[in-house]
């Protein structure tokens, strides 16, 4: 079983939203599969809002179900979620200077990929030993 967690306004990772949202999971093995967005999941409250790439990391919605999916059999549900979840923005007894610490990662993290001297520039060819 797995669940995906998307952001629709996730600034990292794109497309995040509709039918052709990079999280997307399809079942191709007959196995459980939830793909929730957190703005679709609880639109129009803190935990459905603007959420960052970084703030998948605090999101409430995301912490209830990631604790869902541990805690049951297959993977994470929202009927199983408690809706009163959507209108806190961080998950927990996660503070606002625990907040801003994770989204000034961000910006140190950015640095870093810039700054990172051995960029591949392309695609790698497939190694032998993963071909079908």
């Amino acid at each position: 079983p797995t669940t995906s967690l998307f952001s629709a306004t996730d600034e990292v990772v794109q497309p995040q939203s509709g039918p052709i949202a990079s999280a997307i999971l399809k079942d191709g093995n007959g196995v459980e599969v939830s793909n929730i967005e957190v703005q679709k999941a609880c639109p129009a409250t803190p935990a459905g809002g603007e959420v960052t790439h970084e703030g998948m990391l605090y999101n409430s919605l995301a912490f209830a179900l990631l604790r869902d999916a541990l805690t049951n059999e297959g993977p994470g549900k929202l009927d199983r979620i408690d809706k009163k979840i959507c209108a806190d923005p961080a998950a927990g007894k996660l503070d606002a200077l625990e907040i801003q610490a994770t989204e000034a990662v961000l910006v140190d993290a950015g640095a870093n990929v810039l700054a990172y001297p051995n960029k591949v520039r392309r695609e790698p060819s497939i190694k032998a030993y993963a071909k079908v």
